[in-house]
């Protein structure tokens, strides 16, 4: 059985028609090692590959090393030349006397819990640990327990970030009801097609607060009772403005102490009724 802790670990990185290896002695960290020249080997067929382990073997043998073993770390598009290369007689004379393993990059990223943007070095740097210490069962528990922890961080941080724009959401809410006035011209023209005899109830400074303004409005007292005629007009224009516009005119007295003492005119009851359930 080979000593982990003298054992020399090779991990080749095929990824993006890219190949890049690192040497890993023992439990010391692991280095980049060049291929060619290249931190990043192009591969475009299995012979790209073979070529490559060519010239890690040379670098291996040169240090007098002996490699104990090797794990592929390979996206799906170059799986198939990945298979290739490892049906040929060069890849079995490079891994005589080596434990190989190949791992799925797609398989590492879902089981590392890779997010979005995470760097190829950076999740390397997660995997190399968990892959020369896979027979370590202390070793495996506590990186699970680390991975855990981490990943619980992550969903308390975001769940507190839901929290925090939930409470802003509803205070842009609250800020914006407080802001919005309604249009005194609509209070002044609507309020009498509805409530018979409102101006005697709601005076004129009232109205004017309620409508964000320290300003009176312009409203006779007493105020004279429109006509029938008049009336019907109102009413009929009441009836065709948009919902909205109707709702704002209804909301602004519903939840008043003034409300009770007014009277809704009988053939605008119903409506009435209706905006004032929309509001409750």
């Amino acid at each position: 059985m080979v000593n982990k802790n003298n054992a020399l670990n090779l991990i080749v990185c095929i990824k993006d028609n890219k190949l890049q290896a690192l040497l890993q002695q023992g439990y010391s960290k692991a280095q980049v090692v060049p291929i060619y020249g290249d931190i990043e080997y192009k591969i475009s067929n299995a012979k790209s590959i073979t070529a490559a382990l060519d010239d890690l073997d040379k670098r291996i043998k040169s240090n007098n090393q002996q490699l104990s073993f090797l794990y592929w770390l390979v996206d799906k598009p170059s799986s198939p030349v990945w298979q290739l290369a490892s049906n040929t007689n060069d890849y079995q004379q490079f891994i005589t006397n080596t434990a190989w393993q190949y791992l799925s990059w797609e398989w590492l990223s879902t089981r590392f819990n890779s997010k979005n943007g995470i760097t190829d070095k950076s999740l390397i740097e997660q995997v190399i640990p968990w892959l020369v210490s896979m027979d370590d069962a202390a070793e495996q528990e506590r990186m699970q327990k680390a991975l855990e922890q981490e990943h619980e961080s992550e969903s308390e941080r975001l769940a507190a970030e839901r929290a925090t724009l939930r409470v802003q959401n509803e205070q842009l809410k609250a800020e914006n009801a407080a802001l919005r006035q309604v249009d005194k011209e609509l209070l002044v023209t609507f309020l009498p097609a509805l409530f018979a005899r409102v101006f005697t109830i709601l005076g004129a400074a009232d109205l004017a607060l309620l409508c964000g303004s320290v300003q009176p409005l312009n409203i006779p007292s007493p105020f004279p009772e429109p006509s029938t005629e008049a009336l019907r007009v109102l009413q009929k224009k009441f009836r065709s403005l948009p919902k909205a516009a109707q709702l704002d005119v209804v909301q602004l007295v519903q939840h008043l102490p003034h409300r009770q003492r007014l009277n809704i005119r009988p053939e605008m009851r119903e409506l009435v009724s209706e905006l004032e359930e929309v509001n409750e």
